[in-house]
């Protein structure tokens, strides 16, 4: 399975340029499924996130910020940090939800956002190693925060990083084209 990732520190544009490679492979005639994770922002700090359907665009719940911003420590390099000292606390209803999406069929899998949860082998991270193990996806994006990277490949194998630069779609798209008709 082709497997790439959008791979940067938090907003740094990894939902963005999910949305508009789903959008740009869509209109190529690829069939994209998952969900994207947009942050809800409010007085100048991110208050939550929803969850994004791709392609369908429906929104979803997913996490309402608890804890102040930098009043949590940085883990040590190559620690997860325990659930209980993560910013945000995350709806099972929107986890099931995204879940749903990530298991549909489809040429092309995306999912944003793969973070501290999934690190932890929590969040969306049980639903993308269903999806895998299923084989109902020819190929894979995932946006990756860049602290988080090493323990996520732990768990779902390496994937070929990219970080978000303003011609990163339009090389993706030309890639996974290729990717994509080469395994046909």
């Amino acid at each position: 399975m082709i497997r790439y990732g959008i791979v940067a520190p938090p907003r740094q544009g990894k939902t963005t340029t999910l949305l508009r490679l789903a959008r740009r492979l869509s209109e190529r005639g690829v069939t994209v499924t998952g969900v994207a994770q947009p942050a809800r922002c409010g007085h100048g700090l991110v208050t939550g996130y929803e969850l994004q359907d791709i392609p369908e665009g429906t929104r979803h719940p997913l996490a309402t910020r608890e804890r102040p911003r930098g009043a949590l420590a940085r883990p040590a390099p190559g620690q997860v940090p325990p659930r209980e000292t993560l910013a945000f606390r995350f709806d099972d209803a929107g986890m099931a939800w995204a879940a749903e999406r990530v298991l549909r069929p489809a040429d092309l899998l995306l999912v944003d956002e793969l973070g501290w949860l999934e690190a932890r082998g929590e969040g969306h991270l049980p639903a993308v190693q269903t999806a895998l193990s299923l084989g109902r996806h020819r190929a894979v994006v995932l946006a990756i925060r860049q602290e988080a990277r090493d323990a996520i490949e732990a768990r779902l194998g390496v994937v070929t990083g990219f970080g978000p630069t303003p011609d990163l779609v339009d090389r993706l798209v030309q890639r996974l084209m290729r990717d994509l008709d080469q395994e046909m």
